[in-house]
């Protein structure tokens, strides 16, 4: 989890390279729920990955600054070859280290600060398997818009949902081996998820004997609070197996927030033939103020990676 406050686990241990960049082509499958609780949606998609690594150790300071972006084209449920949906993070974290290297039970202690960003470039749309009727409302429950007979719906916006956390604190990281380690950070945080026309389906109504979906727009939503972190990796373990997992959440403390935001990320990878290999990801989010159920999002692919 680059830019969470605690050194990448993906690159190479000791290494002084400055700049990490890759080109990923992937062919995956994915199911997501993230719009319809019981309607989870599913998609076969060909698409790349841009990612770029800034990876700077100057004791006592560490910087490290990853950028993601994904894009491609789809073929999804009921529906026609389309473009895939875009996405973009930025994950930032800068590291300030008290103490020497020659103290080996607090070198990996550290302070941090971090800054992370998730948003897409494109408009994103939902596509139906037959024409329906829907109406929108804005977070204020005013309609904004009916429209009948339709195949798709303008689910989200450019830009938007846009999700900003900043944070700052301790973090301290157990090497089992060169292989394996354990990430513990805590510390004070925020989180501001801006949903600007970035709208979710409510439910089924019907008026004057017509059936229409109803869409709201998801409010904008501010924390602040605890902010905690577990991070366990397994790195080219027996040479082809590597695992990442991740437990990130937020304690707000505003009196009306009493639920931890929590957000769950898992990836395993099968080294297959040099720069081939078969990667899985799992990522669980639950925020019970916006949807009262675990939001997943499931990808599975076959990637093959350029270095440079």
């Amino acid at each position: 989890m680059v830019g969470a406050g605690v050194l990448s686990d993906d690159l190479e241990v000791g290494t002084i390279k400055f700049h990490k960049g890759i080109i990923h082509a992937n062919v995956n499958l994915t199911s997501d729920n993230t719009i319809d609780k019981n309607d989870p949606s599913y998609s076969l998609s060909l698409f790349g990955t841009l990612d770029n690594t800034i990876d700077h150790d100057f004791r006592p300071f560490h910087l490290n600054m990853r950028s993601i972006y994904d894009v491609g084209a789809n073929f999804a449920k009921d529906a026609d070859f389309r473009i895939n949906p875009d996405s973009y993070s930025l994950k930032n974290v800068f590291l300030m280290y008290p103490f020497g290297k020659q103290r080996k039970l607090l070198n990996n202690f550290a302070f941090y600060i971090r800054g992370d960003l998730n948003t897409h470039f494109w408009d994103e749309y939902t596509q139906f398997p037959d024409k329906k009727n829907y109406i929108k409302y804005n977070t204020d429950g005013k309609e904004i818009e009916r429209l009948m007979d339709q195949e798709d719906i303008r689910a989200k916006v450019a830009l938007y949902p846009l999700k900003l956390k900043e944070g700052g604190g301790l973090t301290y990281r157990i090497n089992f081996s060169p292989k394996s380690s354990l990430s513990l950070r805590g510390g004070y945080g925020w989180q501001q998820d801006l949903n600007n026309q970035a709208f979710s389906y409510e439910k089924n109504t019907v008026e004057d004997g017509v059936s229409y979906d109803v869409y709201r727009e998801d409010p904008n939503k501010y924390n602040r609070g605890i902010e905690t972190t577990v991070i366990f990796s397994l790195v080219n373990f027996l040479s082809f197996f590597s695992l990442n997992s991740s437990i990130d959440a937020l304690f707000p403390i505003e009196e009306s927030e009493v639920m931890p935001r929590i957000e769950n990320e898992n990836q395993i990878n099968l080294r297959l033939y040099r720069n081939v290999s078969l990667e899985f990801k799992l990522k669980l989010e639950y925020d019970e103020s916006l949807k009262p159920w675990w939001v997943y999002n499931y990808t599975s692919y076959l990637r093959m990676s350029l270095f440079y």
